[in-house]
């Protein structure tokens, strides 16, 4: 069990630390994703707030013909075992029912999904890796998949939110 001292420096710690983490997507790590996110600003800060956002479609318009349809055919491992870890680092465990589709059960936090993804509405397709969750490109070699996915975390389609001054 951490001291109530230890676990105030490390939430000071990894607040620091996830306030200069990059982009993700919620919870790729679930078999069932979310559909979609959506930013509603309902108290803005009197000293101001910043958020990014990034568009998995531009993202991917962004891709050469080539290197998209290379990826179209191949999936990627997404997990988050190191909520598991946190949680019982603070004496709690991770919520093993149903999180949102019944799909989403269980204490793995590991999902296999395609890389690049077609809005069933739309039929835009949307690039779908993180740096937080995606570890690994299936179907290529390891170091094929590191250099694929180093490529694919650089993104330049966010979009900045800011409120207040």
């Amino acid at each position: 069990m951490i001291s109530s001292e230890r676990r105030t420096l490390f939430n000071r710690r990894d607040l620091s630390k996830l306030a200069s983490q990059g982009w993700h997507s919620d919870i790729t790590f679930e078999p069932v994703p979310s559909d979609y996110a959506i930013l509603k600003v309902h108290t803005t800060p009197a000293t101001g707030g910043d958020t990014l956002w990034a568009s998995a479609y531009e993202a991917y318009s962004r891709l050469s013909p080539a290197i998209a349809q290379t990826l179209e055919g191949l999936t990627a491992y997404h997990e988050a075992k190191w909520f598991k870890a946190a949680a019982e680092a603070y004496g709690n465990k991770v919520r093993d029912e149903v999180r949102g589709n019944p799909l989403n059960v269980g204490e793995d936090l590991e999902a296999v999904h395609p890389i690049i993804r077609v809005n069933p509405v739309t039929g835009w397709k949307g690039l779908f890796v993180n740096k937080e969750f995606t570890k690994r490109i299936l179907g290529v070699t390891k170091d094929e998949s590191d250099l694929l996915l180093n490529y694919l975390f650089v993104s330049d389609s966010t979009y900045r939110v800011r409120s207040g001054r």
